[in-house]
C-alpha cells in the first residue's frame, strides 16, 4: 500500500510540474508577444511623429522663404526708389537745408 501511495504521490508531483512547466511556457511566450506587439506599435507612433515633423519643418521652411522673399521684394523697391533721383528731388533736398 506505501508503495502504490508513494507511487501516487510521485505520479502525481510529476504532472503538477509537468503543469507549471507548461504554465511558464505559456506565461514567456505571451510576454515575448506583447513586447513584438508593443514594438510594432511604437514603431508606428515614431513614423506618425516623424511625419508629423517633416511636414511642420516644411511648412516653416516655406514660410520662412516667403518671408525673405516678400522682404527682398520691400527691399527691392525702396532701392528703386532710392535710385530715381530725379532734379525736383535733389531742388527739393537742397532748399530744405537752405532755410533752416
Amino acid at each position: 500500500m506505501d508503495q502504490d501511495k508513494n507511487k501516487l504521490k510521485g505520479r502525481f508531483s510529476e504532472i503538477l510540474r509537468c503543469v507549471l512547466y507548461v504554465a511558464v511556457v505559456i506565461f514567456l511566450m505571451s510576454c515575448i508577444a506583447i513586447l513584438f506587439l508593443e514594438q510594432q506599435k511604437m514603431k508606428q507612433r515614431l513614423t506618425a511623429i516623424d511625419d508629423k515633423m517633416n511636414t511642420l519643418e516644411r511648412t516653416l521652411r516655406y514660410n520662412n522663404d516667403r518671408d525673405k522673399r516678400l522682404e527682398a521684394k520691400g527691399l527691392l523697391v525702396r532701392e528703386k526708389r532710392a535710385l530715381a533721383l530725379s532734379l525736383e528731388g535733389l531742388e527739393k533736398r537742397l532748399k530744405v537745408p537752405e532755410f533752416r
